[in-house]
Order: structure tokens, then C-alpha cells, then sequence
């Protein structure tokens, strides 16, 4: 979801207060002033924000107690969110329980549930490179990361190199199949109706439609920066983070299922009822991710203003920038479209194991795939129900 109404929808100048002072993570005075003067077009000042602020009785105060705190933690970090330190930590608990509270209040309180994660954490450190671009649109950086595809899970994303925003995180059974990944790109300029200025990515096949789509959109042939993945700087810097404070958890889950015989990789069958009971999960996991990263504070440095990804992509002049994107007309996405062709991001490999175990999910009453305590207990509820009728299993 975007952080940024819709500039056409008509709102009054009070609607759109109340509703950026309710966005989590929580945005500052000075960010909501320039979002409603630079994005929306109407006029606002520091008093004036505070004065609506004050009339709808809008407050920040911590609405949460450090025991509170502590059993949300609690609930998070039995998921892959075990691994995130305590900044991601805030603004995940400020999104999904929608919380007032302070990242020094969560920092104590994961000390308090997670001491031992804390330490680790803190042992770790990055060393950084240089990075420099004109401003937002001006390269998108896309790839594939196969971290979890031995168990058929194949991620692919796209990012803002200004901004860092995540522009699609998406998982399904491949991400080296041209038209698939042709697709995801596509989708991405039809959303924003704007191509970048440079396209990055790999030399693999599966970017051969990515490079025509970006020849297409800008009428250039040099628009596109193929080159070995290390190189691809800003997915590669994400990709890391997503292993380290998501994947690594899945990998850990499924290397356990594997060493307890819950599943026998070198069975399609076993593949089939992985992706059908952990696809949906891993997928919503990816989308809160999305939706957290584009909306924390990412930290200024020498060459790049800090921020948050989704203002910096949509109003880069608060931080004195302007948009470097090629815009795109409907009808030449229409166009595209057509000779690229349509599809849908395949989730299941056998249409007929996918088929047959829908059909057990529903006799059985098998419904809920909401986290991955539901989706392992529904795989062992599957496997054994096919087993005892000796099918295919």
C-alpha cells in the first residue's frame, strides 16, 4: 500500500491531516506539511498543521505499556521477524498494531524478550560503498534472489535506486522465465505510468523482454545496464537484508521439516504441497516487508538525502530533487502488453497435484493459510491425509 493519496482524490485540507498524521510509521511535522503543499497542491503551514492537529484532538502520546510491548515482540519474533533488530522491529509493531510508542521504549523492551538476539546483532557490521544517481526514476534496479528455490520459491523485486523504495517483491515458482519477469516490470510501469531513465539488472536470459519493454518506453537503445549481480548494487544491498532478517528464518524451517522427514525434496509431490500450503504466507510476509520498507527512515549520507523511501520516490522535491523517470502513455503499456503477453505469476508447478490438493483443502475444511504455524500444521494435516489414501505420497 502507498504511503500518498491519490493528488485527484478531493479531499479537504483537514481530511488530509488527520489521515498523514494516522500513517504508520508515524511521518513528521515537516514531511506532512511538504507532502499536502508539494503532492496535493494546497497550502499548509507548521501552524496551521498544528492548529487542525489540536482542533481534531490528534495525539502521539505512548498509548502502550513496556508488558504490552514485550508480548507483541513476543509474538513477532516466534516468526521470521526473530531476526530484525529494533528500528525494523518499531516500525513493524507501529504498522501491524498500529501503536504509539517510541524506538527507545521497543529497543528496552526487545532487550527485555530477545537479550541474546541483541548481542548477536550488535557484533555484526557493514561496510558501505558509494553510491550516486540524479534522483528518483532515475535507475530501477531488478533481479531475482533463489535463496529459498531448492524449495521452489523463486523471489523476484524491483527498487528505486534514490529513493530505495521497493517498487514489487513478488515470489512464485520462477523468477528466469522471461515473460514472468517481463511481466512484473511492466505491471510496475502501468502503476506509476513512468519508466526509468536507466534500467539495471543482470546478463541472464530472463531480462531479454525487460531491455526491449525499457527501448520501448524511452525510444533509446541504451537505456538498459546489464551486468554480473554483484554489481547491481541497491537489489544486492536489499537482497542482503531480506536473508538476513527473513529468509534465513524460512531456511531454517524447512531445513528442520527436511532433517525431521516432512519433506523429501527429490519428491514433486512433497514440492507441490510446499508451495501450496507456504505460498500464500511467504508472499503476505514479502508484502508487509514492502510496505514497512517504504515507509521507514532510511539514513541520509554524503551523496544521498535520507528519508522515507515512499516520499522521497513521490515528492523528491522536499529534499530538493526532481523526478528523472520517462513518463509513459496508457496506450503504449496497452500496446506493450500485447506483444509481450499476459500472465499471472505461476504459484503451483502441476496443475493436477495443485488441483487435487485444493480439492483435499476443502473436503477437510483446510482454509486458513494465515502464518506458518498454520500452513506447517495444514502441510502434515495434507501429507497424512494423502498418504493414508495412497495418493501419489
Amino acid at each position: 500500500m502507498e504511503t500518498l493519496l491519490d493528488p485527484n482524490q478531493q479531499l479537504s485540507l483537514t481530511d488530509l491531516v488527520v489521515y498523514y498524521y494516522k500513517v504508520q510509521p508515524k511521518l513528521k511535522y515537516h514531511e506532512i506539511v511538504s507532502i499536502i503543499n508539494q503532492h496535493h497542491g494546497k497550502h499548509l503551514t507548521l501552524r496551521n498543521l498544528k492548529n487542525i492537529c489540536a482542533k481534531q484532538s490528534l495525539s502521539r502520546k505512548c498509548n502502550v505499556t513496556h508488558e504490552q510491548l514485550c508480548e507483541a515482540i513476543r509474538n513477532e519474533i516466534g516468526t521470521s521477524l526473530s531476526l530484525v533488530g529494533y528500528r525494523q522491529m518499531y516500525e513493524n509493531l507501529t504498522l501491524k498494531y498500529n501503536i504509539n510508542t517510541s524506538k527507545e521504549k521497543v529497543r528496552l523492551a526487545l532487550l527485555t524478550v530477545d537479550p541474546e538476539g541483541v548481542e548477536q546483532r550488535r557484533s555484526r557490521t557493514i561496510q558501505r560503498r558509494s553510491y550516486y544517481t540524479d534522483g528518483p526514476g532515475h535507475i530501477f534496479h531488478i533481479d531475482g534472489n533463489d535463496k529459498l528455490k531448492q524449495w521452489g520459491f523463486a523471489i523476484h523485486g524491483g527498487i528505486d535506486g534514490f529513493s530505495r523504495k521497493i517498487l514489487w517483491l513478488s515470489v512464485s515458482t520462477t523468477n528466469n522465465e522471461p515473460i514472468a519477469v517481463a511481466n512484473l516490470f511492466l505491471n510496475c510501469v502501468k502503476r506509476f505510468l513512468v519508466a526509468p531513465k536507466i534500467l539495471r539488472m543482470d546478463n541472464g536470459t530472463e531480462n531479454v523482454h525487460c531491455n526491449r519493454l525499457q527501448e520501448f518506453f524511452t525510444g533509446e537503445d541504451n537505456r538498459c545496464i546489464n551486468s554480473v549481480s554483484v554489481r547491481n548494487q541497491r537489489i544486492e544491498s536489499f537482497w542482503s537484508r531480506l536473508k538476513r532478517y527473513r529468509t534465513n528464518w524460512w531456511i531454517q524451517l524447512f531445513r528442520t521439516m527436511e532433517s525431521e522427514g516432512l519433506f523429501n525434496g527429490e519428491l514433486e509431490s512433497h514440492k507441490e504441497l510446499l508451495l501450496f500450503c507456504f505460498m500464500p504466507v511467504i508472499q503476505r510476509e514479502l508484502n508487509d516487508m514492502l510496505s514497512t520498507w517504504n515507509r521507514r527512515s532510511v539514513r541520509q549520507s554524503n551523496v544521498s538525502p535520507g528519508g522515507k523511501p515512499d516520499i522521497l520516490f513521490h515528492v523528491p522535491a522536499t529534499v530538493g530533487y526532481s523526478f528523472q523517470g520517462t513518463p509513459v502513455e496508457l496506450e503504449d503499456i496497452n500496446v506493450a502488453s500485447d506483444l509481450i503477453g499476459i500472465i499471472q505469476q505461476p504459484f503451483f508447478k502441476s496443475k493436477e497435484l495443485y488441483d487435487l490438493l485444493m480439492s483435499y483443502s476443502v473436503l477437510h475444511g483446510l482454509s486458513q493459510f494465515n502464518n506458518a504455524e498454520d500452513s506447517l500444521e495444514n502441510y502434515v494435516r495434507l501429507l497424512n491425509l494423502l498418504q493414508n489414501d495412497g495418493v501419489y505420497f
